[in-house]
């Protein structure tokens, strides 16, 4: 046991410092090597826990629960013992702890302790006695009943009772820890698409809709085709319901208008918007253009505007092949009096004016 114990004492010693602090650390572990070479265990793991506080070392962890375990405090050594496995990279230090570990879990319940997600806060029987570590984790317990209480944050806390179990048992618990939620629900442009990142989970859904999210400040990134996207802040409170009231400015264009004939009735997808020429504002993408004017055919394109672009339709107008007759009905060319028919009418007019004068 002593060459063990002298064994890590080498291990432990700290490389030279200038610093005081380092100096006492030193001086602490002088101590406590020699009280435990005297076998005043209870004197050495004073000792031991002072330098240990002043300079963390994993030796001196060791040698810590090799005091524990002199003095029979089977639950302490455990946790000390494990505290100096932790991370240990010599497989032959390992080896030796694992060995000690074996060793005192015949005076032990083990108790395994894991949690979805891990890193949470645990604390035995009361909060104020102080952390005994971060899931997971395993601790050597005196064989009786205990409390575990499990926090984390923004999750909400768990206690958790530990049934009795005897010295040599395992005992195992794997927490599933529920996150502190808060809910949105997303209106306005339909069918747009959300996209929200956080800590606990993604959340994509098309609008309407509604979100889980943990409290505190968010970006919805919000897209829709042929529309601009939109990042849009807002926060959630926790265990409440709130509104998130989107909107998307559409992706428009300019669409430039002429035609020989100014005055020409414009419609964009059937509605008037003006007359020639005319300089609009319209959605990007595909739309049919119709130009009319009175005496003119109607003309029809399909014209496609970029976003934040121009478009431009310069057009000459044909004449209608319909004209109004002086019955001021609307009639064809071909049936309305031709100039010959005219003339020939104006020739029979005459020559009866001329028999009536003979009379």
């Amino acid at each position: 046991m002593l060459l063990g114990v002298l064994l890590f004492a080498l291990l432990a010693a700290p490389s030279a410092r200038a610093d005081d602090l380092a100096d006492q650390a030193d001086l602490e572990f002088s101590l406590g090597a020699e009280a435990y070479q005297r076998s005043d265990y209870r004197i050495a793991l004073e000792h031991f826990l002072i330098s240990n506080r002043l300079v963390a070392n994993k030796n001196v962890v060791f040698n810590v629960a090799r005091c524990y375990e002199q003095l029979k405090a089977y639950p302490e050594a455990f946790r000390y013992y494990s505290q100096a496995l932790e991370g240990e990279p010599n497989p032959d230090v390992r080896a030796k702890i694992s060995t000690a570990l074996g060793q005192i879990k015949q005076f032990v319940t083990v108790l395994r302790v894991t949690t979805d997600p891990p890193g949470a806060a645990l604390y035995i029987d009361r909060r104020d006695l102080g952390l005994r570590g971060q899931s997971p984790q395993v601790f050597g317990l005196a064989p009786r009943h205990y409390e575990l209480i499990v926090e984390r944050p923004g999750y909400e806390p768990v206690t958790s009772q530990v049934p009795d179990a005897a010295a040599g048992q395992e005992v195992s618990l794997d927490l599933k820890l529920k996150p502190i939620l808060g809910t949105v629900s997303f209106s306005g442009e339909t069918g747009a698409l959300v996209h929200v990142t956080g800590d606990l989970a993604n959340v994509e859904c098309n609008v309407p809709c509604t979100a889980s999210l943990a409290p505190g400040s968010h970006v919805a990134t919000l897209t829709k085709p042929g529309f601009r996207s939109a990042d849009v802040p807002f926060t959630v409170r926790a265990y409440q319901s709130s509104i998130l009231k989107t909107h998307l400015d559409p992706l428009v264009g300019s669409l430039v208008l002429s035609t020989d004939e100014p005055g020409a009735l414009v419609q964009v997808d059937g509605r008037a918007r003006g007359f020639t020429p005319a300089i609009l504002t319209v959605t990007a993408g595909l739309h049919q253009i119709s130009l009319a004017l009175k005496g003119f055919r109607t003309e029809s394109r399909d014209v496609s505007v970029p976003a934040d672009g121009e478009t431009r339709l310069d057009l000459v107008l044909n004449q209608s092949e319909e004209v109004v007759a002086a019955s001021r009905a609307l009639e064809q060319v071909e049936d309305a009096p031709s100039s010959g028919s005219v003339g020939s009418v104006a020739t029979a007019i005459a020559s009866s004016s001329r028999t009536t004068d003979n009379r």
